[in-house]
């Protein structure tokens, strides 16, 4: 009796292992896709924000490529 438990107990600490190590593989994944960037991300906001009166230049070249599109379909 006492093997079996013994063994049951070994092939229990196994599969607690495999699944320790599946969780910290996740969790690494999740983390990698946490730290990639948007497409907006508050540098590129702060470029299309108009300020002084200026109109930034990300600003008119998306609307040079509006306009180009625009004049494409018409």
């Amino acid at each position: 009796m006492s093997l079996l438990f013994q063994a049951k107990k070994a092939k229990q600490a196994e599969i607690d292992r495999k699944r320790a190590e599946v969780r910290k593989r996740l969790e690494e994944t999740a983390k990698a896709k946490k730290a990639k960037k948007g497409f907006m991300t508050p540098e590129r906001k702060k470029k299309l924000r108009v300020s002084d009166g200026h109109v930034p230049v990300i600003a008119l070249a998306a609307a040079v490529s509006i306009g180009k599109g625009y004049r494409l379909n018409c």
